[in-house]
């Protein structure tokens, strides 16, 4: 039983859009500025689901992945100069083409290596997807292969979230390691 029940869909909107205006406005401190929203809004979402503020499933998510997210990638890409992006990426996008060849590698050895039961393929095409560009690739490739199985979509989802979040706050934190500052000659308290 959770304090706002699944089927209430305009406190579900209301606590994502309050959640939404909260993080913006902690983007803005010199803690936000250091945590992306991203894992913010993540974060703050697991814990109202565990505590049983909001329902870990229900019509609003589901709105905000089939709607949400597919008219925000096409808005961020309207946005985006091609031309600007590979003059600048360079290296860094060769190395990103590296580690999504590496990625899709590594899905197929470890499909061989674990099999996955029933949807296995389904399953790693979206931890495949989500691993190369994120939990939006994870929505898109989902509705893309029309995977709807509910309760392993939730899960998968669930479990992408965990390890994704981790992953990201270690990410954001290997800069500030002093040994890691002291190896590549940088001042880690410089927070430019």
């Amino acid at each position: 039983m959770t304090l706002i029940p699944a089927d209430n869909d305009f406190a579900m909107w209301a606590v994502m859009l309050l959640l939404v205006a909260l993080v913006f406005r902690l983007e803005k401190t010199n803690i936000g500025q250091k945590i992306s929203g991203t894992i913010m809004i993540i974060t703050a979402g697991a814990v109202l689901a565990n505590f049983n503020v909001i329902a870990p499933s229900n019509a609003v998510f589901s709105s905000i992945n089939s709607v949400g997210v597919p008219i925000a990638i096409v808005l961020l890409l309207f946005n985006a100069n091609l031309k600007k992006i590979f003059k600048e990426s360079g290296p860094t996008l060769i190395a990103f083409c590296f580690g999504a060849i590496g990625t899709t590698l590594g899905t197929v050895i470890g499909v061989m290596l674990l099999p996955l039961g029933e949807f296995e393929a389904e399953l790693a095409a979206i931890f495949s997807a989500t691993f190369i560009g994120g939990s939006a690739n994870f929505v898109g490739v989902a509705s893309a292969i029309e995977f709807t199985e509910s309760s392993l979509m939730t899960a998968s989802f669930a479990a992408d979230n965990v390890v994704g979040v981790s992953f990201m706050a270690l990410l954001i934190a290997i800069p500030s390691m002093q040994f890691i500052a002291k190896k590549f000659g940088y001042d880690a308290n410089d927070t430019k």
